[in-house]
């Protein structure tokens, strides 16, 4: 319709018609434009708090994971500096003091790692979604802390395989249970007893102890300061949820 308007006023060499027709269109098109990236805007936003929403609830739990797995170090490290004292004591303890703490101290947890809406916005180069800049660099942080902790993992429990080798061949294992009972593994243990005399009069076994104690503390001590950060995105994140209400 307006270009046959426009076509009619060029053949009737009306200018001022077809100038006024020219600004129309010109207005029409900025409209479009200015109506489409609004609507963009708004998705963005939408998608925006989105990901705050999911990533809120998913560093909720790795908080939870995280504080249960700093209640886990702190009894693996405390089993393991009083296995240590036991052992160098100058009365030997018995088996059945021993033998729980020997169990205990060899623990680990796995770390969790990263939520996936961050791996999303990462991999998606959607990081901008987020627009609270402090939001974002702490999202990066704590990603890089949840790296540095998985790795630290990996390498305290290599490091572990020599005081694990050392220990192992003092303790005595329930070889008549069933370990393909699922049940089995949920408060119990295949272990029944430790030489105490084997492990007090060998120099490694000491040793090995001492590593195990060393590791535990440095998982411990990495867990909290993961914890730290995790509470601080937590506060962050429930600041951009309100902020976007």
């Amino acid at each position: 319709m307006l270009l046959r308007r426009i076509t009619k006023h060029v053949k009737e060499q009306n200018w001022f018609a077809v100038g006024i027709d020219f600004v129309i269109v010109v207005i029409g098109v900025f409209i479009g434009i200015q109506v489409a990236n609004w609507n963009d805007g708004r998705a963005e936003v939408a998608e925006g708090a989105r990901y705050i929403e999911q990533l809120s609830d998913e560093y909720a739990v790795i908080e939870e994971t995280i504080e249960d797995q700093v209640d886990s170090y702190v009894e693996f490290s405390n089993a393991a500096q009083e296995a240590l004292r036991l052992l160098t004591a100058d009365i030997a303890p018995t088996s059945s003091e021993l033998t729980p703490l020997i169990d205990v101290l060899m623990g680990g947890r796995i770390p969790p790692g990263e939520p996936a809406a961050l791996r999303e916005l990462i991999s998606a180069g959607k990081l901008d979604l987020i627009n609270q800049k402090e939001l974002r660099t702490n999202l990066m942080l704590a990603q890089n802390d949840a790296e540095v902790m998985a790795q630290a993992f990996q390498l305290l429990r290599t490091d572990l395989l020599g005081a694990n080798h050392a220990l192992v061949k003092y303790m005595n294992f329930d070889l008549s249970a069933d370990l393909t009972d699922p049940q089995y593994f949920i408060g119990s243990t295949a272990l029944t007893s430790v030489d105490v005399e084997g492990l007090r009069n060998d120099p490694d076994a000491i040793v090995a102890v001492k590593t195990y104690l060393n590791s535990q503390l440095n998982m411990l001590g990495i867990q909290r300061l993961y914890l730290e950060r995790i509470r601080s995105m937590n506060e962050a994140l429930a600041a951009a949820s309100a902020e976007q209400q």
